[in-house]
């Protein structure tokens, strides 16, 4: 689903934070991504996004090299294949939970009801679909961000700390249910995380250490 090849990317004060990083998933493969704050992981999963351009390599999802597309062509490949779950939720306030599910997927022209309606059973929204994500807990707003992350069944994620903001129940709870869900999609998983147990629970692990990653 995505292959990352000799990608090298530096900060504006001119630091290497990516020197050469290679990368291949493949569908139904889970990678978990550690390293100390500052190592680059974030950026690394912008540049797996398309979000932000590396300064050399090459980046290719579903086959396709995203530096040769436009801004356009891009948005619309991001929309179709992947599925973004963030730290700090990035839920739109101005829409139900109901509306925040199923918008990525509307967008893309990927929605589907029936899938829809089991992603929000199986999360435990069903009872919150006409609430604002104001009114929810963190768990239950990180549910929401998974369920609208997997609406549109993208053959990748990429999940950045998924359950950092979360206590240690929560977060296992959520965990359990992100990763059934995202084996029933047969989707790859690329997910940053600061926590050894929750990256000992995907299939393998990385570290990026001093721009280079070690496995």
């Amino acid at each position: 689903m995505i292959e990352i090849a000799a990608v090298s990317k530096k900060f504006s004060d001119g630091q290497r934070v990516l020197n050469g990083v290679s990368l291949k998933l493949a569908a139904g493969e889970s990678l978990a991504l550690m390293g100390d704050s500052g190592s680059g992981k974030s950026t690394f999963l912008n540049i797996c996004a398309g979000l932000e351009p590396p300064d050399k390599g090459q980046v290719r999802i579903a086959g396709e090299d995203i530096a040769a597309l436009s801004d356009t062509a891009r948005a619309t490949l991001r929309a179709r294949r992947l599925g973004l779950v963030f730290l700090h939720f990035n839920l739109i306030p101005s829409l139900s939970v109901s509306d925040n599910l199923v918008f990525q997927a509307r967008l893309a022209g990927q929605y589907d009801a029936a899938w829809t309606t089991d992603l929000a059973a199986r999360l435990g929204l069903t009872n919150l679909l006409a609430q604002y994500p104001e009114t929810l807990s963190g768990g239950q707003q990180q549910r929401v961000a998974i369920g609208r992350a997997l609406a549109g069944r993208p053959g990748l994620i990429l999940a950045d700390e998924p359950t950092g903001n979360l206590d240690e129940g929560t977060s296992d709870n959520v965990m359990d249910l992100f990763l059934s869900l995202i084996r029933d999609t047969g989707a790859a998983l690329l997910m940053v995380t600061h926590s050894p147990r929750m990256a000992a629970m995907l299939q393998s692990q990385a570290i990026l250490r001093g721009g280079e990653l070690i496995r």
